[in-house]
């Protein structure tokens, strides 16, 4: 079955929209209060990535690489025995996102200084918590689709939230940017 461009992902892909704008907001306010060059960058990497976000749902690219992991698993007749195989990818790839999470997050916590480093840094551990919801979803293990897709839709609750954490990041950067030019 191919997969279908719902109005949940429309909504999904029109976030990640406005997520990007709010970004590409905060890294030309950052010329204007001359606050170091690499927020400049920073936000407009995490703007990239909130658009690719755009195009991967828009155009239905992580439906359509979940359905051909699908098909390449039946194929090689390891569609029945997936679980161990789901399962232990899952485990290397959280567990590799987490402890290169750590190791970066160590770094950065020595090196963000003001309101405006924290915000840029609150966004990118959002933006890295995005990376592991994407991910997770792509593995497509049942145990964790079941705490995804359930009943309290947390695939949804941590989508739209770090979404929004990554937006109030980049609105707050922009205003504390766009006060000290006064």
């Amino acid at each position: 079955m191919a997969p279908e461009l719902t109005w949940l992902s429309m909504i999904a892909a029109a976030v990640y929209a406005l997520v990007a704008l709010a970004c590409l907001l905060a890294a030309f306010s950052v010329g204007k209060a001359g606050v170091h060059s690499r927020h400049r960058r920073n936000w407009l990497l995490i703007a990239a990535f909130f658009a690719f976000l755009f195009f991967l749902r828009g155009l239905l690219i992580e439906d359509m690489a979940e359905s051909l992991i699908r098909s390449a698993l039946q194929s090689g007749g390891l569609y029945s025995s997936r679980r161990g195989l789901q399962a232990l990818t899952a485990i290397v790839m959280i567990a590799a996102v987490l402890t290169g999470f750590s190791v970066w997050l160590f770094k950065r916590l020595r090196q963000a200084r003001g309101r405006r480093g924290k915000a840029v840094l609150v966004a990118q551990c959002a933006s890295i918590g995005m990376v592991l919801l994407v991910l997770v979803r792509l593995v497509s293990f049942h145990p964790i689709d079941a705490l995804l897709y359930g009943p309290l839709k947390l695939n949804w609750i941590a989508d739209l939230g770090l979404a929004l954490i990554v937006t109030t990041s980049a609105l707050y950067h922009r205003n504390v940017s766009n006060k000290s030019d006064v």
